[in-house]
């Protein structure tokens, strides 16, 4: 596992997603740049 800083405002975003969602943020964060190397392929 890495580490790496987000900007507070978007952490803040991330909580508040992750917890409407019931999801872990770190599910929510993999879950995105899966889905954004998925599509950067496809270019």
């Amino acid at each position: 596992m890495k580490t790496m800083s987000v900007d507070d405002g978007l952490y803040g975003a991330l909580e508040v997603a992750a917890d409407r969602d019931g999801r872990p943020i770190q599910e929510l964060v993999t879950e995105a740049i899966v889905s954004w190397l998925a599509d950067a392929t496809m270019d």
